[in-house]
């Protein structure tokens, strides 16, 4: 499964469960994970990777400096 469909069927599942879900397609800065998620005043950033998808050295760095701002960040992989 490619990782677009991948990221679809997981944001569906997430929104009937009443998260909102923003897909980020550009950023002032490169590297942001794929989608942030909100709800109830709580955020959480996923990247998303297809079946033996690796992570890029800029999005660890992305996600590691997001983590010390004390935001949630999820890798989720197709396994």
């Amino acid at each position: 499964m490619t990782e677009s469909i991948f990221e679809q069927r997981w944001s569906k599942k997430a929104q009937k469960k009443g998260w909102y879900s923003v897909k980020i397609i550009q950023a002032s800065k490169n590297g942001m994970p794929d989608r942030m998620y909100l709800k109830n005043g709580m955020i959480f950033f996923v990247e998303f990777k297809a079946k033996n998808g690796r992570m890029k050295k800029l999005q660890e760095y992305r996600i590691s400096e997001l983590r010390r701002m004390s935001f949630h960040v999820l890798i989720i992989a197709d396994k």
